[in-house]
């Protein structure tokens, strides 16, 4: 957490979106896969912009990770593949 803190992720997502003109999951993208990574800073971003799309970007072998929208069933990852179904 400490690069994201440092280097404003979290700011910099939004202004890249706002006067880059991108799309959410294409600025997290060069965040998180690009810039981070040259950094050699292990992480990820969990964002929500204003249209209710959902990015859920890192760079490590994993992130827990869910979310859920409605009339969608809920979505829960750990590594790169998705769970789709709990065990209970």
């Amino acid at each position: 957490g400490e690069y994201f803190i440092r280097y404003g992720v979290a700011h910099d997502l939004s202004s890249r979106m706002k006067y880059a003109g991108i799309s959410l999951e294409a600025a997290a993208d060069q965040i998180v896969m690009h810039d981070l990574v040259a950094l050699d800073a292990g992480g990820g971003i969990i964002a929500i912009d204003k249209a209710g799309n959902i990015c859920m970007k890192f760079n490590t072998a994993g992130m827990f990770r869910a979310s859920v929208k409605a009339g969608e069933e809920a979505y829960i990852g750990l590594y790169a593949d998705p769970v789709t179904e709990m065990e209970e």
